[in-house]
Formats: structure tokens, C-alpha cells, sequence
């Protein structure tokens, strides 16, 4: 049975008259965005085009979601001048997301080098965190590496942090190790308490250990105990309760209670 996307592809009209049939709202969202992804294979800009003239936004942003990752696949770079030329608004936030995370499988030096470029706005900024986290999960050393030499970039440092964070969850180790590449003692904290908060969820002695080598920060302590506490609360608030200062102890149930 031929679907809509491929009838999208090869009779065009024929997909677009089945929209009428379709009163279910989510049927016709799906509907609308494999119009848009079998269109794309065959001519992307027209498909941009009909896309950013559907006078329903939420049609629009159904159907970008099945256009962008098609187009990206073919020119991520002509996709990111579609999306750029929209006009303000919900459509173009959710294009300039969508794009990164198709783009970043593809090649993300280049989807991180071109968001950089942007003039930032929530679309792009929104972006440029999907390309760093994603980067950092896929392939970490590329990613921080990049990050760490791009000092050229306006606010390279943000984007290195947003990878770390993400890497926190994977390899919280490594994580850990790269956090002194940052001149802002405060991004450094960040990094390892977020390090230290996923370490703590398996291993919470070893996690304990790395906080104690650089002084037990409070922030330190309080990523450990939320680590740990979402894992076994028992035992977390029992190393808590041991604690001699008893306003860090308080500040650390504090902590664990917000979660």
C-alpha cells in the first residue's frame, strides 16, 4: 500500500486532496508532515514553501517536522537559509530547533560552526544547545575538543559547558576531568556537580572521594546528595545526617527535598 509520503513524491496532488478528508487533529498532523518529508525528497524549496504559507501555524510546524529532517538530509545548509527567512515566531523557533537536531547527526561541526553565526535568537540559541548536548553524547572528544579551541566564537564557553553536562550523563568521569578548561571558576563547579550528581546515582563512595580531592564545595556536596537521594534516599540522607556541619546538613536535605 503506497503511503502519503510516497504519494507526496510522486503525485503531489493527490496527497494534498486527502487533507480534506482528515478531521482528526492528529491524524492531520501526521498527514501534514509526510506531505512535507516526500516532498522534500523531490523538491525541498517548493515544499519550504508551501510549508510557510499553510495559513494554520500549528499545520506549519506539523509539516516542518516531517520537511526539515528530509531536507537536511539532502542540504542542511539551504534549509538553514529557509528557516532563517521565516518570519518571527513559533514556526521559526521550532524550524531552528528541528534543524540542529537533524543536522548534528550529520555533521555537527558545521551545524555548531553555522549556529554560531546566527544572530541569536530563542531559535538559534535553542539550537546551538541540541548541537552541543547531542555532540557531546555522540562523539564526546570531537565535541569538546571543538568546543575547547573555539575560543574565537562568542560564548564558546557556554556551549562547552552545555556539552560537558551532557557528557556528565554518559561518562561522568570524563566529564569531570575536562571541567578545569573553563576561566569561569563557576562553569567549573557546574560541570562537576553535574558530574558528580550522576556518579553519585551508581557510585556515590567514588563520587564522595572526587569531592573531597578539590575541598568539598557545598555545590559539589549538593550534586552528590541529588544523585544519590533520586537512587536510594535512604542511604543518601543517612551520609547527610553524619555530616558535623549542621548547616550544611540542613542545606543538603534542603537539597534532596526539592527533588
Amino acid at each position: 500500500m503506497q503511503t502519503l509520503e510516497d504519494l507526496a513524491a510522486t503525485d503531489l496532488q493527490a496527497a494534498l486532496s486527502k487533507l480534506a478528508d482528515l478531521q482528526d487533529p492528529d491524524l492531520r498532523s501526521i498527514a501534514l508532515a509526510a506531505i512535507a518529508r516526500g516532498w522534500a525528497k523531490s523538491d525541498p524549496q517548493a515544499a519550504g514553501a508551501w510549508v510557510a504559507e499553510l495559513a494554520s501555524e500549528k499545520d506549519a510546524v506539523s509539516a516542518a517536522l516531517g520537511l526539515i529532517p528530509a531536507w537536511a538530509n539532502s542540504n542542511p545548509n539551504n534549509c538553514l537559509d529557509w528557516a532563517t527567512a521565516l518570519d518571527s515566531g513559533n514556526l521559526r523557533e521550532v524550524s531552528l530547533a528541528q534543524l540542529a537536531d537533524a543536522w548534528v547527526a550529520i555533521n555537527p561541526q558545521e551545524a555548531l560552526s553555522r549556529y554560531f553565526a546566527l544572530t541569536p535568537e530563542t531559535g538559534s540559541e535553542r539550537g546551538l544547545h541540541v548541537i552541543a548536548a547531542q555532540w557531546a553524547l555522540d562523539a564526546p572528544g570531537a565535541a569538546v575538543d571543538y568546543l575547547t579551541k573555539s575560543k574565537d566564537q562568542p560564548r564558546h564557553e557556554e556551549f562547552l559547558e552545555t556539552a560537558l553536562v551532557s557528557l556528565s550523563n554518559q561518562d561522568s568521569l570524563q566529564a569531570w576531568s575536562h571541567a578545569t578548561v573553563f576561566s569561569d571558576p563557576e562553569r567549573i563547579q557546574n560541570v562537576r556537580a553535574m558530574a558528580l550528581e550522576a556518579m553519585a546515582e551508581s557510585k556515590p563512595l567514588d563520587a564522595i572521594k572526587l569531592a573531597e580531592s578539590v575541598g568539598n564545595d557545598p555545590v559539589l556536596l549538593k550534586g552528590i546528595a541529588r544523585g544519590w537521594a533520586s537512587q536510594d534516599g535512604e542511604a543518601a540522607t543517612g551520609w547527610i545526617h553524619a555530616m558535623k556541619d549542621t548547616e550544611l546538613e540542613q542545606s543538603l536535605l534542603d537539597e534532596i527535598s526539592r527533588k
